[in-house]
């Protein structure tokens, strides 16, 4: 299989937003402000980039990272995101974005975007074969890293 990641630079500000956890407690862009925040929009890959992470122990504390399941027809609500998350054994939190606010400022959905603590966003990848080798998943925790030792403006 071919493996292809493309890593966009950007700066865009990460627009204001509401999303509910799996037990329908709400977050807000607030509610991550400070750090380097990573939106995965695929459990697999968060599984991947968690590791990658936890290898990177004194950068923790300074990252947040948020998996965010997009409104459709199978995920309509915060209830079949607990049904997906237990089924699937995830032990991380899954977000639930009912109003599709991410799909409204990307022309084409990635899989994954960073921010930086001031919530804009700098990197965003797109994937169009993918393969689950490490080149994607050390490449995000290595800006993942970068980000929090600098503050870009």
């Amino acid at each position: 299989i071919m493996f292809y990641c493309s890593e966009k630079e950007a700066n865009i500000k990460v627009p204001d937003f509401e999303i509910k956890d799996s037990e329908g407690i709400g977050f807000t862009k607030d509610d991550f402000e400070g750090k380097v925040l990573c939106v995965v929009f695929n459990p697999e890959y968060t599984r991947e980039i968690n590791k990658k992470i936890k290898q990177l122990p004194d950068i923790n504390n300074n990252v947040a990272i948020a998996t965010v399941i997009e409104k459709n027809k199978m995920f309509h609500n915060p209830e079949k995101l607990k049904d997906y998350k237990q089924k699937y054994n995830f032990d991380f939190k899954l977000y639930y974005d009912g109003k599709n606010y991410f799909e409204n400022i990307f022309a084409k959905m990635p899989y994954v975007f960073i921010a930086d603590k001031e919530m804009k966003i700098r990197y965003v990848y797109d994937i169009e074969y993918f393969y689950k080798g490490n080149f994607f998943y050390k490449k995000i925790s290595e800006r993942i890293k970068m980000l929090t030792a600098t503050t870009l403006n």
